[in-house]
């Protein structure tokens, strides 16, 4: 019996070339999608009437804004403001039991360095933190802006 062992490797290589096209991929046909969205769940276009002094949607406003909804707090199980501002991102209840409501955004702390306002107004600070209505029932969105923008 006589081996060519010079032919081994030329017959693999015309096997792998020859086996190109079973691994090709097959043209899928194109797919349209028409419709209109029903909801916009993320409140994009929703005009933020507390967030911007020009009414502008929350996706035009140069600030990074996060708004709650009634429906959001109560699908979250939110007994409290504080409980719902907090788990927007970067704030943090620093209060004291009994001393009204404080908050820390990333590390700033003070009335300085966190403005709340209920419909425009500043409620009254006594002892470094504001007092405000704790039950979410009266509102109908939290709106917490972050950022040098949000003074717009």
């Amino acid at each position: 019996m006589i081996r060519s062992p010079s032919l081994r490797p030329l017959v693999t290589l015309i096997g792998l070339l020859c086996s190109g096209g079973a691994f090709a991929d097959d043209a899928l046909p194109s797919v349209t999608v028409q419709g209109a969205s029903t909801n916009d769940g993320l409140g994009l276009t929703r005009q933020n009437a507390t967030a911007s002094r020009l009414n502008l949607t929350a996706q035009e406003l140069p600030a990074s804004v996060e708004a709650l909804s009634a429906d959001t707090m109560q699908a979250r199980g939110d007994l409290l403001v504080k409980e719902a501002v907090t788990r927007t991102t970067g704030l943090t209840d620093i209060s004291s039991p009994g001393n009204g409501v404080a908050y820390s955004a990333r590390g700033f702390t003070g009335n300085g360095a966190i403005a709340l306002l209920e419909n425009g107004q500043r409620p009254q600070v006594g002892s470094g933190t504001a007092t405000y209505p704790a039950d979410p029932w009266g509102y109908e969105y939290i709106e917490v802006l972050r950022g040098p923008g949000s003074i717009v």
